[in-house]
């Protein structure tokens, strides 16, 4: 897979990849919102323990299909990065400004991004997801002290993210499902429902996501080994999912009719309790008092926003 280089914009290049799965005849049809709602909570703790394809069986199980899209994010910044002077770094890649504050290589990670659409065709209401997922690393060694150092190369950093679904722009394509967004939305894993940054008027949902804590969290399971362990400690690990339930709105074909997502990642912050802002057309950013550094991922170089359509699914 062929290397890109951090881009110098807003936007950052994503490789794609897609996959449909069908429905089961011989499912039990359960097809209330509660009860499609437990079904997607089971899949998504499915994928999250088990992985893409067991989380695929779950839902063909219960008589649902779906399309999933995945996407890994190509050499974007999760934190600050350490001077890397032990940590055989090349040259080439320090030089272009890669190298340990970024993730090299996409098969690794830096930010995988799976989005998910997904119905039975004896329902109405379909449910649109994005989860993501973070690769974190750490370097330790021991001090001359006798203690032992931690140098941080990929991990979470304040401020937390930002994750926005649209399913208004540019028509009224969707309505809520139940018209009761905390009954119509999932939230999984670091993720936290942004009422403020909501409006179901103009059909956006926002989601915050928590990096840092995730990687406190796991840098936290290592407290015991014994620093005579040395080395890079590398695990890709789920972050979280936002998700929306919704039924199909006004006379628009199945192309036209979409659900949009953007994931916003901010890594550095000199304001004051930073807030989640989306804007239509579909873009999440951090904003305060003072400057945020953040990136806004998206489908193509050029900012092309992440969708799915009905057709897709």
């Amino acid at each position: 897979m062929q290397r890109r280089k951090l881009l110098k914009t807003t936007g950052i290049g994503l490789v794609t990849t897609g996959t449909f799965v069908g429905q089961s005849l011989g499912s039990t049809q359960r097809d209330d919102p509660k009860s499609i709602k437990e079904d997607m909570i089971e899949a998504t703790k499915t994928q999250r323990d088990e992985g893409e394809k067991a989380a695929d069986d779950v839902l063909e199980d219960n008589g649902y299909r779906t399309s999933r899209k995945n996407y890994k994010v190509k050499n974007i910044k999760l934190g600050q990065g350490t001077n890397g002077e032990d940590l055989d770094i090349e040259e080439e890649d320090q030089e272009d400004g890669i190298g340990i504050e970024s993730i090299e290589d996409p098969d690794d990670g830096g930010i995988g991004l799976i989005m998910r659409g997904t119905t039975r065709d004896s329902s109405d209401i379909y449910t649109f997801q994005l989860q993501y997922d973070y690769h974190f690393e750490f370097y330790r060694h021991a001090d001359p002290n006798g203690g032992c150092t931690i140098e941080d190369i990929s991990y979470g950093v304040d401020p937390k993210d930002g994750v926005g679904l649209f399913y208004k722009n540019p028509e009224s394509y969707w309505k809520l499902a139940t018209d009761n967004v905390q009954d119509d939305i999932i939230t999984i894993g670091n993720t936290e429902f942004s009422s403020d940054a909501s409006s179901y008027t103009d059909g956006k949902i926002g989601f915050r996501a928590d990096d840092k804590e995730l990687y406190k969290s796991w840098l936290s399971s290592f407290s015991d080994y014994p620093c005579v362990d040395e080395g890079r400690y590398i695990n890709q690990k789920f972050g979280g999912t936002s998700a929306v339930m919704l039924k199909p709105l006004g006379d628009y074909s199945e192309t036209q009719r979409a659900v949009y997502m953007r994931y916003t990642h901010a890594h550095d912050s000199f304001a004051i309790s930073p807030s989640l802002s989306l804007g239509i057309p579909p873009s999440v950013s951090i904003e305060g008092y003072n400057s945020v550094d953040q990136t806004e991922i998206a489908e193509k170089p050029d900012g092309d926003v992440l969708v799915i359509r009905q057709e897709d699914i």
